[in-house]
């Protein structure tokens, strides 16, 4: 094992996608949304850094961020109260082996081999009066990345999100704050592949954070 070995690219590129939605409210009570990203292609120019030994070449990749289709219902017994559930499914698949090539040097691949996950949650909002309304909500992120092709530099596994926080509209003004806890999730993995050197992400991974947020937007 070396300790300071790294592997780092940084590219650019552009490349375009789409959104499509549809809402359907037979009654105020009840509402129904569906929505539908597209997949985008990246072709990526950039410079790949290899230490050791110190070498900095020219490369280029080609990888895809994958599609994900979207469903949400919302219920409003009344107008104080709004409960909703939505699930969502991302493919995943799209990220597969990226192979970096360069004039200069042999190509070299980056193994991923995801899978397609999905994300479900709900949620609930109470307005309390004079601009002030209070949500809660729940969402669990299922993993996305295999045993053989677990890495540390991206330590996915099941995630259990939980968050609340205030709203409040004065005006043409909304504030909205938001405190979010994922409790500690651990995920063995055992069976990674080796690489070149003969290093597995065998081990013990285990994360949790908390985290906030402010939002302030003025509506015209």
């Amino acid at each position: 094992r070396i300790p300071t070995d790294r592997f780092h690219f940084v590219g650019a590129g552009d490349t375009y996608s789409f959104n499509a939605g549809l809402l359907w409210q037979p009654s105020p009570q009840h509402s129904f949304g569906a929505k539908f990203q597209s997949k985008s292609d990246f072709h990526l120019d950039g410079t790949i850094n290899v230490d050791p030994p110190g070498l900095a070449y020219a490369a280029e990749v080609t990888w895809s961020f994958p599609e994900s289709f979207v469903l949400a219902y919302s219920f409003r017994p009344n107008p104080t109260w709004n409960f909703e559930v939505d699930y969502q499914w991302v493919n995943w698949d799209r990220m597969e082996n990226l192979v970096f090539t360069s004039p200069s040097a042999a190509s070299m691949t980056q193994m991923f081999d995801w899978e397609a996950s999905s994300t479900g949650g709900f949620g609930v909002t109470h307005e309390l009066g004079r601009g002030w309304e209070l949500s809660a909500g729940y969402e669990i992120v299922a993993n996305s990345v295999p045993t053989r092709t677990f890495t540390p530099a991206g330590a996915d596994m099941t995630h259990h999100f939980l968050s609340v926080g205030p709203r409040l509209t004065l005006g043409h003004w909304n504030i909205s704050l938001v405190l979010q806890t994922d409790p500690s999730e651990s995920r063995v993995v055992a069976g990674s592949t080796p690489s070149m050197a003969g290093q597995t992400a065998d081990g013990t991974y285990t994360s949790h954070y908390w985290s906030t947020g402010l939002a302030i937007v003025r509506r015209l």
